[in-house]
């Protein structure tokens, strides 16, 4: 009986690893249950939770939730069904423009490709917090602090004030400055430890989605401090050519508030004078997807507009700008 018992309990505590590991890669939407299977990576358990008690958790698959002609979310439904962080959660799901199949991801490995090896580690890793993967994963860094191998509190300290070369890479993909890392991490760390406190002494609910926003809003505001110098310096170096004769330039850029955000393209010939100019309101999402709707609504500009000039060119030019509007 005591066999039994081991055994169950054993095989109980695998399956939990692997639950806690595997989260769908949302692609047509129509093999994951809304309810039931994992598919938000930024949320607990990776599962959305209803808006209120009277919501119903029938069966009901993901695919009904995204308008499958614009390749966006159905946002009005996401609103009717889930609490405000599942809905801010789900939208950061950048959907892919050419139909394709779910994929169930495993998020212990950076591939996603499921191996007992990393599922033996991932049940030993009884130091790490899952809140805290969440945080170092969901921002916009997304470091996986599963692939590295920290024993104590010294190996973070050194991997803080000396990060490897291949991590920097990882971390500052996306940043301007490549020297930043150690800056990001430190900042993480507080976000982490200042959440445990509250949680612990202040009984306050973790709200992921709004811990990830805060912490990447801080880590802009420092880096622009820590930058300044240099970003002057490399203005006074900044200068502005005329374009080849016959090129159409399209300038691009989005403006984001709370409820909407604002796509813009702007149309200038060689000489710098505005031919025409459009904008529009899009979902909200985050600045870089922002930048990327409306990069993406410029060439659909050009391919659907009856707007050229005879034997000229597109050019087109990502501002990359993103104002938060009152």
């Amino acid at each position: 009986m005591q066999i039994c018992i081991s055994y169950m309990e054993s095989n109980r505590e695998v399956k939990e690893t692997i639950i806690s590991g595997a989260c769908y890669e949302v692609g047509n939407g129509m093999d994951i249950n809304v309810w039931q299977d994992p598919w938000v990576p930024w949320l607990v358990n990776y599962k959305p939770k209803p808006k209120d008690d009277t919501i119903q958790q029938n069966p009901l698959m993901v695919s009904s939730l995204i308008n499958h002609t614009t390749h966006e979310w159905e946002v009005s439904k996401l609103e009717e069904l889930f609490d405000l962080e599942s809905v801010e959660a789900i939208k950061r799901i950048t959907l892919p423009l050419q139909t394709k199949p779910d994929k169930l991801m495993w998020t212990k490995e950076p591939k996603g490709n499921f191996m007992v090896k990393s599922m033996y580690k991932a049940s030993q890793e009884y130091s790490y917090n899952s809140q805290a993967r969440a945080i170092w994963f969901g921002s916009c860094w997304g470091l996986r602090t599963e692939s590295l191998q920290l024993n104590s509190n010294e190996d973070i300290l050194k991997l803080v004030l000396k990060p490897p070369p291949h991590l920097s890479m990882s971390i500052n993909q996306n940043l301007i400055e490549p020297n930043c890392t150690s800056l990001i991490m430190a900042l993480t760390l507080e976000a982490i430890w200042h959440l445990r406190n509250q949680v612990v002494h202040g009984g306050v609910q973790i709200k992921i989605h709004s811990v990830i926003k805060h912490l990447e809003m801080r880590v802009r505001e420092n880096l622009k401090t820590f930058l300044k110098e240099e970003h002057w310096n490399l203005m006074e170096h900044t200068h502005w050519r005329c374009l080849p004769n016959g090129v159409i330039k399209l300038n691009v850029d989005a403006a984001i508030s709370k409820e909407f955000t604002t796509l813009v393209v702007v149309a200038r010939n060689e000489n710098g004078q505005i031919l025409n100019a459009w904008a529009k309101e899009h979902i909200p999402c985050d600045p870089l997807q922002a930048e990327a709707a409306a990069l993406f609504w410029a060439v659909q500009l050009v391919t659907e507009k009856d707007f050229k000039q005879k034997g000229g060119k597109w050019s087109s030019s990502l501002l990359g700008k993103s104002y938060l509007l009152p």
